[in-house]
């Protein structure tokens, strides 16, 4: 078996992926599956023969093995502590955080807890309003209340080895030690590097190459962000293969410069490539690229050529031996398919691409280097295409188009500002840096005007939240393997292609044509508030956007999946954590050109600063807003509740705050309405056939068994999110779509 760490590594892999999604249980079942398999295949000849089945199914019993051991040993004692209150000590582990809702978050080892059979030795997590007067590795006291992430989130912080989160009511001491680990070294100098570059650079393009280079985006504008995203380019801001490859190119260019010997300079730019690991704070992505990059070295020290799909096999084992949960993460998959997509599709689409070329000196010559790049966005596109249409609900179209605008910029600009960052630290010849750090922000000025430019082109990208996607994927999977295991040249592989594309073609031009003239209206469910977007033909009103920390980011998600470029109208009918918490980040992300706020006081102010000056502020009153063709809002308010009346054509939905009157509902006929948290009073008045209940369950369930006693449609929206959709003629569809 020519690439054995190849089928053990992506075999170890993909069970991992399938055990965290599924679950303990379900892992229990496939792990005796595997076992039974693996046996039968070391004893039957037939399947022993080549050594490729029971290699496979070997790791995947393995896999399995570890990741029910994990999670009964490792995860599970951790958890208990859920609730439970304690005397703590440890250390912060890295720089903090910045968070979407503008607080600060730590990761923190805890060391010690003062409770009789408590796990010691475990991560979490704290989030603070402000800095605190602490550094990196700096020791720390306190009482603190353990309690788990937000529900959706779990699987994302048990990638990252974190289980549990913690509040303290008292704060924290702090303590410096006398001695700190190597790591902390390293860990200022990532930070120096940072604040020199926001001192060099404008703000926008300072983070954006903070993002680039050591991977740190906490700061990158929101609208950059959603324009990097839209236009297929958001890889950039992880730091990744690509990175490594451009560093690690530049420095062994600098290398053949000196004399010496091959493997002492392969040495020394094996330890810059580990030290750039640690740098960006070892992050999965990185790590993955950094050990295929080592594995290539080390084989040229040894004279030995490697082999691409054995070292990205192998570095899935090492990334995730130690913390099966990692296989789940979204950027370690991303980059996996990314890398396995190059691997074996780039070179041919380079090649296919180079012999249709013109044979012409000049042109031909730079089209044939810059078709290996279109080669490399393609392929890797291709195979990040599933997971896109999984995860993102969204697929950018335009994907290639951007990548061969901005992958050469986009290295110059790594380089630059690499060097810049470097330079600037060397005291009295910082003034070297200047060159670079001037090169470096007209790249990321060019790099965040042609994201945007493709961004807004028509058609940039198209959603894949419909059923059709799902059932285009797997339909395509089959056909692909099927022509792979069938194909005796490639004819069969090209026809199989352009077949795929002409029914997803098909599909999104009929998906357009379906809902051309619907008004959807989504209830995005989160703890303790909700969100509410109106969509019709690509435009957006959304009303209200509280709850737990995630709500904008929630929003912006189902914002981006349904093509929504700008919000025409933002209207938040209190401005607490119920209905605003998510607000600065829509008016960050977004151009909102209508915006209603209470006026009251210090928070009105706090989010008129988010507000661009082009946006129109309204204070938020009693009105009636012709909003697109056919819908309108109706505003009643109430003191500080209200009632807003939504009507398409002559369906009618009613949302109304927690305390609001129904009795003060304009007399038309309901088809729908939205109640936060509560009922309103005077509900029994509200006739509407189908009824969404938002907030906290526990807040929600008396509001539905009365609704249920009245035979009404009711549905209860925790952290869910229900989408109702109409053509305007008093019809209604319901549909849970998370």
């Amino acid at each position: 078996m020519r690439r054995t760490l190849a089928v053990v590594g992506f075999s170890w892999l993909l069970t991992l992926v399938a055990a965290a999604f599924l679950g303990f249980t379900a892992a229990i079942v496939f792990l005796v599956m595997t076992a039974a398999g693996a046996v039968a295949a070391f004893l039957v000849p037939a399947l022993r023969k080549g050594r490729v089945i029971p290699a496979a199914l070997l790791a995947c019993t393995l896999a399995l093995a570890s990741f029910c051991l994990t999670e009964q040993f490792s995860y599970a004692p951790i958890v208990r502590l859920d609730g439970q209150t304690a005397s703590v000590t440890g250390y912060i582990t890295d720089l903090p955080e910045y968070t979407t809702g503008g607080r600060y978050r730590y990761t923190l080892q805890i060391t010690s807890v003062d409770l009789p059979g408590a796990p010691q030795n475990f991560r979490v997590t704290y989030t603070n309003d402000f800095l605190l007067n602490a550094e990196p590795f700096d020791e720390f006291s306190g009482d603190v209340t353990f309690s788990k992430p937000y529900s959706p989130t779990v699987l994302n912080w048990k990638t990252k080895g974190v289980y549990l989160t913690v509040r303290s009511e008292d704060g924290f001491s702090f303590t410096t030690p006398d001695t700190k680990p190597f790591y902390s070294h390293i860990v200022s100098l990532r930070a120096a590097m940072l604040e020199q570059n926001r001192k060099m650079l404008a703000p926008d393009a300072a983070e954006l190459i903070n993002g680039v280079l050591l991977g740190v985006d906490d700061f990158i504008d929101p609208q950059v962000r959603q324009d990097f995203r839209d236009s297929g380019i958001s890889h950039l801001l992880a730091v990744s293969g690509t990175h490594i490859v451009i560093l690690t190119g530049f420095v062994m260019l600098l290398l053949r410069r000196l004399k010496g010997k091959i493997w002492i300079k392969n040495l020394i730019a094996a330890g810059f490539v580990f030290f750039f690991m640690a740098l960006t704070g070892f992050t999965p992505s990185v790590v993955r690229a950094g050990i295929m990059m080592l594995v290539v070295l080390f084989g040229g020290i040894l004279r030995r050529q490697s082999d691409p799909l054995n070292s990205l096999g192998l570095s899935a084992l090492l990334l995730t031996v130690l913390n099966p949960y990692a296989a789940a993460g979204i950027g370690l998959l991303m980059s996996f398919s990314a890398t396995l997509g190059i691997i074996l599709l780039a070179g041919r689409l380079d090649r296919a691409m180079v012999s249709r070329m013109p044979d012409i000196r000049v042109v031909g010559g730079l089209l044939r280097k810059g078709s290996g790049i279109v080669a490399q966005s393609l392929a890797a596109t291709l195979f990040n295409t599933p997971i896109l249409i999984l995860v993102f609900g969204q697929l950018s179209l335009v994907a290639p188009l951007t990548n061969v605008l901005v992958m050469f910029p986009a290295s110059g600009m790594l380089l630059m500002g690499g060097l810049s960052s470097v330079l600037s630290l060397l005291g009295p010849f910082s003034f070297l840096a200047y060159p670079f750090s001037l090169l470096a922000g007209l790249l990321a000025r060019y790099l965040m005007g042609a994201a945007r430019f493709c961004a807004h082109l028509p058609f940039s990208t198209v959603s894949t939240a419909e059923d059709y996607f799902l059932l285009w994927l797997c339909g395509t999977l089959i056909l692909v393997a099927a022509a792979l295991l069938l194909r005796k040249n490639g004819t069969l592989l090209r026809m199989t292609a352009l077949l795929s594309a002409i029914l997803l073609f098909c599909g999104i031009l009929s998906g357009q044509l379906l809902n051309r003239g619907v008004t959807s209206i989504a209830v995005i469910g989160s703890e303790g508030g909700s969100s509410v977007v109106l969509t019709k033909d690509g435009r957006a009103a959304v009303i209200g956007c509280g709850g737990a920390w995630d709500i904008g980011w929630e929003t912006n998600e189902y914002l981006a999946a349904n093509g929504v470029k700008s919000i025409d109208l933002l209207l938040l009918p209190k401005l607490n954590d119920e209905y605003a918490s998510g607000a600065s980040e829509l008016l960050n992300t977004y151009e909102v050109t209508l915006a209603m706020l209470p006026e009251d006081g210090s928070e009105a102010k706090k989010l008129e600063k988010a507000v661009e000056e082009d946006t129109i502020c309204q204070p938020y009153a009693s009105c009636e807003i012709a909003l697109w063709d056919g819908v309108t809002l109706q505003i009643v308010t109430q003191g500080e509740e209200s009632l807003i009346l939504i009507r398409a054509g002559t369906t009618a939905t009613l949302f109304a705050t927690e305390g609001a009157d129904g009795s003060a509902c304009p007399s038309v006929p309901l088809q729908a309405a939205v109640f936060h948290a509560s009922l309103p009073a005077s509900f029994h008045q509200v006739g509407s056939p189908l009824v969404l209940v938002t907030g906290e369950t526990k807040t929600s369930a008396p509001a539905l068994i009365r609704l249920q006693a009245l035979e009404k449609s009711a549905f209860a929206v925790p952290n869910d999110t229900f989408v109702v959709r109409t053509r305007g003629n008093a019809d209604v569809m319901v549909e849970k779509i998370r």
